[in-house]
């Protein structure tokens, strides 16, 4: 660390590198199969759970960043509840542009 505050060196790279951490939070310690037991706090800010997701992303000061992966589109299936006769694509194309017509004639008015 040199010694500006907020400023460090990192991995030898040239010059010095703003880091803006806004505070410190919890360590885990890999163990030697390569896992990590991520800390409570860290699951409930990032919403995890058993069989949750997360990717590791390098960021451009060369730090990894973790982020909870988003949903797969396929989780969505059953979310919305229709009990109404099944539609043809026709009866839907017809009705997407019945509604986007009347969309455009309030955009008007």
């Amino acid at each position: 660390m040199s010694g500006r505050s907020g400023r460090f060196s990192l991995f030898g790279v040239a010059g010095l590198v703003a880091l803006p951490y806004v505070r410190s939070m919890t360590t885990a310690t890999v163990t030697s199969k390569g896992q990590v037991t991520i800390p409570a706090e860290i699951r409930r800010k990032l919403r995890l759970r058993a069989g949750s997701k997360i990717d590791f992303i390098e960021n451009k000061a060369g730090e990894m960043v973790i982020r909870s992966k988003t949903g797969d589109i396929r989780e969505l299936y059953g979310f919305l509840k229709y009990d109404g006769v099944p539609l043809t694509i026709e009866q839907m194309d017809e009705a997407i542009g019945k509604g986007a017509v009347e969309h455009f004639k309030r955009s008007q008015s």
